[in-house]
């Protein structure tokens, strides 16, 4: 918590700061759109970087687990998917 805020002020605080990052991100700066991203990913062990180079966005994402791995009949299956309910 910032030191010397009450929880409103910090609640505040913490939206605009979010509000301002989606905004940077829709404007296409790269760290930005990282971390959008990561927020997105969080939970599936996952860490995106993000450039620009010549006007090119690259998004590099890693893991320290494969994300893929030969299911039955060797068929490539992506192990991020969340199952259909």
């Amino acid at each position: 918590m910032v030191v010397g805020c009450t929880v409103l002020n910090f609640l505040v605080y913490k939206a605009m700061t979010q509000t301002s990052l989606l905004q940077r991100a829709k404007q296409g700066d790269a760290e930005a759109i990282a971390s959008v991203i990561n927020y997105l990913i969080k939970d599936k062990k996952i860490i995106a970087k993000a450039s620009v180079k010549d006007g090119c966005l690259k998004i590099i994402l890693e893991s320290t687990e494969p994300i893929w791995d030969l299911g039955r009949k060797g068929k490539m299956r992506n192990k991020c998917r969340t199952p259909a309910a």
